[in-house]
């Protein structure tokens, strides 16, 4: 008898509509962690651009100047991933910034944190 393989598993990737690339090559110059919302661990190494996922007011760089992120492009929601999903599903209703309830893209970041992570690409490694 031979044993039962699973079958492959669909990589995130291949999933994804081809007619949305020239978005999320766009979309591959911003860190994924602040497309997700979350500080980079890189820190000041990181060479992606940021989003600003906070209120400007709040957010002060080290040279004093109010914010270093990029105000039009949203972060993404992790709220409404969750069993109750997201209560401020409306663009302007978020308290801080609008955050974007795109699915596809959401996947399509998850899978460059670990590359990201692990410095493979957007981190000044010298």
């Amino acid at each position: 008898m031979l044993p039962v393989l699973a079958p492959p598993s669909l990589d995130l990737l291949d999933a994804l509509d081809r007619r949305r690339l020239p978005e999320l090559q766009y979309l591959s110059a911003y860190c994924p962690f602040s497309l997700n919302a979350r500080p980079c661990p890189h820190g000041s190494k990181c060479s992606l651009k940021r989003v600003c996922y906070v209120l400007c007011s709040f957010r002060t760089n080290t040279s004093g100047q109010p914010c270093d992120g990029h105000h039009h492009v949203s972060a993404i929601c992790e709220q409404f991933l969750t069993d109750k999903g997201c209560r401020y599903r409306k663009d302007d209703d978020h308290p801080f910034l609008p955050r974007s309830h795109d699915f596809e893209l959401h996947r399509c970041m998850d899978v460059m944190l670990k590359p990201h992570r692990l410095g493979l690409y957007g981190v000044q490694n010298f």
